[in-house]
Parts: structure tokens; sequence; C-alpha cells
């Protein structure tokens, strides 16, 4: 089976990331203005959710990142699929930038829960760490960092930021 896989990604009106949304093939979403930087990261949750009927999975890739697809979709079962976080000075060693969700049950309770966690957590990352601990059993989790090993880089789309190849 062919897997049909597109890229999603969103920003705030008015943000830095607004103007990096014009460099993803995809789906784009700009959401009205946010004041707070944290605040403004936690749509990823509602917005990949709001998409996921659109393909057969969709893989989130933060605005100001950047990812070339492989040919062939990941060649495992999976619910969601997560990547080694590329900037290793961060202690999420699980990347908030790339996660790939495949259109299925599981994917939309995973979603739910991590809109759930962020209402509790000032920060989307962690929300997230928590949502993967709390739905191991429920979801199947894998990680497929192999899958876009040299494919991916974080702030390619903000050069006053150092960008990290993955």
């Amino acid at each position: 089976m062919i897997m049909k896989i597109l890229q999603i990604t969103a920003a705030t009106k008015n943000s830095c990331y607004e103007h990096c949304m014009q460099f993803h093939p995809d789906i784009k979403v700009l959401r009205p203005e946010i004041d707070d930087w944290a605040t403004g990261t936690k749509i990823k949750p509602g917005v990949i959710l709001e998409h996921l009927h659109m393909a057969d999975a969709l893989l989130w890739v933060d605005a100001d990142c950047s990812v070339e697809l492989p040919e062939t979709a990941p060649n495992m079962d999976f619910d969601i699929g997560v990547f080694d976080n590329i900037i290793t000075r961060h202690k999420n060693k699980i990347s908030a930038a790339f996660i790939l969700f495949r259109n299925n049950e599981n994917a939309r309770h995973f979603l739910k829960k991590w809109q759930q966690n962020n209402l509790k957590r000032r920060l989307d990352h962690p929300a997230l760490i928590a949502t993967i601990n709390q739905t191991q059993e429920t979801c199947k989790i894998v990680n497929l960092s192999d899958w876009l090993k040299g494919r991916c880089i974080v702030n390619a789309h903000l050069p006053n930021r150092t960008q990290a190849a993955g």
C-alpha cells in the first residue's frame, strides 16, 4: 500500500514564523496573532487534528524548519512517528519540530491528549513528552529518525538562529 504523506505547518500572524511558511509545500495554517511565544507553540495538536483527514499521514514540521520527504513512506507499523531532537542541548530528546501522525483513531486520541496536556504546561514540548508517556499503551509510537536522517534542518528559515541539521 502506498501511503500519502503531507507536510503541515502553522504560524501565528505577525510572528517571525509567518514568513517561513512560504517555504512549505503542502498544508500551511495561519492562526490569529498570539503575543506569547509559548502559547503560540501550543497550536500544533489542534491544527494537526483539523487536517489529519487529508492524507494517510501528516508530517508536522515547525515553520522555521525544513524537511525533504523521502520517496517512500516508513516501512513500519505506527500511529505516531517521533524523531530524535536534532538540537542536542535540549533536555527533551524527542523533537517537537518533526512528528509524523497516521490518519487513525489512535493518532486522534494522542492529539486530543496533547491538547489537554498543553493546558497544564507552559510549553508544548513537555506536554508532548507527557503525552507520549501517557499513551504508550494505546498508541504505537515509533522512532523514525533514520527515515529522515540527513533530510531535515532546524531553524533553516530563520537565519539569525543557529541551524542544526539532522
